[in-house]
Order: structure tokens, then sequence, then C-alpha cells
């Protein structure tokens, strides 16, 4: 954990594309972060919950809360559209 420095890796154009192309995994994560049932705020203090009732360290509970936090941004980032 925390060793990738990207998400979809810069050698998968191919992925960004197919992402581009069909919106349906785009909506389901969209989905995932804006749940009326789970919300992400929800989501949040599940994970971190579950991380440290299986005794993950602090500072790898921060770093994948920071992570899941910034999901959207760092897809963003790689050339996934969301719109």
């Amino acid at each position: 954990m925390g060793c990738r420095v990207d998400i979809l890796g810069r050698r998968e154009k191919w992925l960004v594309k197919a992402l581009n192309m069909d919106k349906t995994i785009i909506k389901e994560i969209m989905s995932e972060l804006i749940s009326v049932e789970f919300p992400f705020v929800k989501s949040m203090k599940f994970i971190e919950e579950k991380m440290r009732e299986y005794k993950f360290s602090d500072e790898l509970c921060d770093e994948v809360l920071n992570n899941w936090g910034n999901l959207r941004k760092d897809l963003e980032s790689e050339g996934v559209l969301f719109v």
C-alpha cells in the first residue's frame, strides 16, 4: 500500500480512453462518492474504523483517507473526464 504514484498508470492510455468513451464506470465511482445510503463522509469514517480495527498504523490510515478524498482529482489529472 502507498507505493503507487498514480491510479491507472501512465502506460494505460487505452484505459483512460475507454473510461471516457463509456461513462458507466465513472458514474459508478461518482455514485460511490456521493451515495445517499452511504455518503462520502460516512464512507471515510467506516474505512478508518475498519483499518484501526485491523491494527493499521495511524500513518497508513491517514494516507488511505487522503487518497480516498483525492480520488476524483487524481483520476482527472490522469485524463479521466467526469462530465
